[in-house]
């Protein structure tokens, strides 16, 4: 049955690629399949309602997470009314993936289950049983329940165990069973569909937003709005952006953030640190952003509320919780104004916010012109009405609640307040109310974390402002132009790092003094800084090239072209150095590059940096230099697909520089012993390969990469299969002990991660076809 399809008596709906809903109303069955981000924004829209929904068999589709069931759930249990009617939503997988998709929801709605588990946190032991009782005064019913008090959980046979239609889990006579990864079959009354819920080539996920692309110039201090409402309106989540002199500092990562900071020209590569305040899904859940990164990024918050997010976090991505955390540069941070604490220049201060889960809300203070410049993030918090409700009931202490109102109202130069209760609902609510800031002496308030619709506009004259996406605050009173040095300082760091990167064994070696690449910094910087409108080609396949690009800020992709089609094979961000190609070789270009936000670019004229890579003999004429080696080598990165275009330029180019070539003729086979033990390999066409367990081929699918290795190479473990050679050709070597430095770098990690999973599971089901056939 193809999608948007439907019999007398099974429907399938494609809600966005790769996302189905999957419906036989006489069995009651109403399930999503693939949860993206904001998948229950798409069900709003199309007017869509749902009962159930499928675990993942991937933990992210092309960099983009695709298990998220937490708001879905809720939008089900709540919005839906299934909890008030006493109906369970269905959760259904194997049971690994239920165990941990639903200890991932219970973290969500209750953060932690008992006192014993809030000790290290940083809490005195009253402080830890006043926050338990707080939870369980949230909690429904007033007490932590089992997930199979909430949820309705269905069990399938796990894909390793290679299951068949006789072994179909039966839910109210629907059969269901794994036909391969992320790929599910069902059959109802003699019919039946397989849905494959795998982006098909060509094919991203795009959020359910539309936001216009803005650009918004650096300043000493200032506040950008980058989301606005919250998890379940059609707009975006709420979301803030605070530049700080020459850092980018994210408060939150609620789903769909990559977008949102598309649309303020922001790139990933740019952020610096990211401050947290909760667990829940429209906070956190585009965590998987930061796996992503080439560097550990910086986190801040109290460490009851990271234990909080990593223990939540862990489940969703599979991981134990101390290998989650090790992705991460954790700086705790201790409630009260003592404890504030410096991040370059900017002071940042903690305080308990009440919530249903742990929730630290924010000052942040700064010197500009002399005075302390003060933003205070005040996201989630509780209407006070609820808080006077819960003293009364005995789960919130009078002291607790003074500390947190005085906290609340104390003035600031902008203050950002989630006022999601809706008119009416102040008994039940977990948010807070603007009705509580009337006399709030603040010099600018946003109020947020609310559908504009449901806020009375009372709240928009006499409180303050709602916040639109794309919208910033600059509180640092000072004339633009006195601080564009900041792009140039950026360029100067960008330009340091390609080119100390591209240099480092011939600065161990004595062949260059550092002193001599310094000099030709200052003259490549000193060049036209540009900025790029979004959605234009500047750099064009064919074209003569006549200069290079150092990308400061913004996102941009690169295409070439394959047949009739243009294809997409890289993504260009801030430090990324592009065009370089075509001007030391004098040829035209071979690819086109887009801008996809606004993007400031340094550019270089071709000659100059011709000469300069001749003088620094990173370019050799005539002969195969360092560029000329990384150019040759980078396709077959690219090619290998774990290192491609969700990877910045500069890693892939120093994974092609230090790569040895390894030769097979067909019929040969990689041998993961001697000289070449533990090393990683990599290819870039998968059908030139085969991979054997004993004599039994295994299956190859779209997602397995043409890797080797991978096991021995990330945790010293033999990797249970060897690879042949079909044909001729060529692999790149990544000696462990030099390429060390890769189990640093979170992407290439966890891209090393998922391929080590996948090959278990194709063995595992080559070993069950193996015995279903003595």
């Amino acid at each position: 049955m193809d999608v948007n399809q439907s019999s007398s008596n099974i429907e399938v709906i494609e809600i966005c690629p790769a996302s189905f809903l999957f419906k036989v109303p006489k069995a009651g069955v109403s399930w999503i399949l693939n949860p993206w981000p904001d998948i229950s924004k798409f069900l709003i829209q199309q007017g869509l309602s749902f009962n159930g929904i499928f675990c993942s068999d991937l933990h992210m589709q092309k960099g983009v997470s695709c298990n998220l069931i937490e708001f879905p759930l809720l939008h089900m249990m709540f919005n839906q009314g299934m909890i008030f009617r006493r109906e369970r939503p269905c959760l259904v997988g194997t049971l690994h993936q239920l165990h941990l998709a639903s200890e991932g929801f219970r973290r969500g709605l209750y953060g932690f289950y008992d006192v014993s588990e809030l000790e290290g946190c940083d809490l005195s032991e009253g402080e830890m049983h006043a926050l338990m009782r707080e939870i369980k005064g949230f909690a429904l019913g007033e007490r932590i329940k089992e997930a199979d008090e909430l949820l309705d959980l269905v069990p399938l046979v796990p894909l390793g165990e290679h299951p068949t239609p006789d072994q179909a889990t039966n839910y109210r006579g629907l059969r269901i069973w794994k036909k391969g990864i992320n790929v599910f079959g069902f059959e109802w009354q003699g019919e039946q569909v397989t849905i494959d819920c795998n982006l098909r080539e060509g094919e991203e996920y795009t959020p359910p937003l539309k936001i216009d692309v803005k650009n918004i110039p650096y300043t000493l201090y200032q506040i950008i709005d980058t989301g606005e409402e919250d998890g379940f309106s059609q707009k975006s989540c709420m979301h803030t952006v605070i530049q700080w002199r020459d850092k980018i500092i994210c408060i939150d990562l609620p789903m769909n953030v990559s977008y949102l900071l598309d649309k303020i020209s922001v790139s990933r590569t740019e952020i610096d640190a990211v401050i947290f305040t909760h667990n829940h899904d429209d906070h956190i859940g585009e965590l998987s952003m930061l796996l992503q990164m080439d560097k550990k990024v910086t986190v801040i918050c109290p460490r009851i509320v990271w234990k909080s997010i990593v223990l939540k976090a862990a489940t969703v991505f599979g991981m134990s919780a101390d290998e989650f955390a090790g992705y991460f540069d954790y700086r705790p941070i201790r409630y009260g104004r003592e404890n504030e604490i410096d991040y370059f220049g900017l002071r940042i201060e903690a305080h308990p916010s009440i919530h249903s889960v742990p929730c630290a809300i924010y000052r942040m203070r700064g010197i500009v012109n002399r005075e302390w410049k003060v933003y205070s993030h005040l996201s989630d918090i509780l209407n006070f009405h609820r808080c006077r409700t819960l003293i009364q009931s005995g789960h919130l202490s009078q002291k607790r609640f003074d500390d947190y109102r005085e906290f609340l109202l104390e003035p600031a130069t902008v203050k950002k307040i989630d006022v999601g209760t809706g008119f009416g609902n102040e008994d039940f609510s977990v948010h807070g109310s603007w009705k509580d800031f009337l006399a709030d002496p603040s010099e600018h308030i946003v109020l947020a974390h609310i559908q504009r619709e449901q806020l009375d506009e009372t709240a928009t004259v006499a409180v303050g402002q709602v916040a639109v996406a794309g919208s910033s605050r600059d509180i640092s009173e000072r004339l633009s132009h006195t601080y564009q040095d900041k792009y140039r300082e950026r360029a100067l760091k960008y330009l340091a790092d390609y080119l100390f990167t591209l240099l480092e064994d011939n600065i161990k070696k004595g062949l260059i003094e550092e002193s001599q690449i310094r000099a030709y910094l200052g003259i490549l910087a000193d060049n036209e800084i540009r900025l790029i409108q979004p959605n234009t080609p500047f750099l064009k396949m064919g074209e003569q090239s006549t200069f290079v690009d150092m990308v400061i800020s913004g996102v941009g992709s690169v295409w070439i072209r394959k047949g009739e089609d243009l294809v997409r094979i890289a993504n260009v961000n801030a430090g990324d150095l592009i065009g370089d190609m075509g001007v030391l070789q004098e040829i035209p270009r071979t690819a086109s590059i887009r801008a996809d936000t606004y993007m400031n670019v340094l550019r270089i004229p071709g000659p100059l940096f011709r000469e300069a890579a001749i003088l620094l003999k990173i370019f050799v004429p005539g002969a195969e230099g360092v560029l000329q080696k990384i150019w040759r080598h980078r396709d077959i990165v690219q090619g290998s697909r774990i290192f491609g275009h969700e990877v910045p330029v500069y890693r892939q180019n120093k994974i092609a520089q230090h790569a040895v070539e390894v030769g097979l003729k067909p019929g040969e086979c990689i041998r993961f012993r001697g000289s070449h033990e533990g090393a990683l390999f990599l290819g870039s066409a998968p059908e030139s390969f085969r991979i054997l367990v004993g004599d039994r081929e295994l299956p190859q699918d779209r997602f397995t990469p043409p890797v080797f290795g991978e096991r021995a190479f990330l945790i010293g473990e033999p990797d249970p299969y060897h690879a042949m050679a079909r044909e001729k050709a060529t692999l790149l070597k990544l000696d462990r002990e030099k390429f060390n430095w890769i189990h640093e770098v979170p992407i290439f990690k966890l891209r090393l991660r998922e391929l080590v999973e996948r090959r278990e599971i194709h063995i595992q089901r080559a070993e069950k076809m193996k015995q279903s056939m003595r």
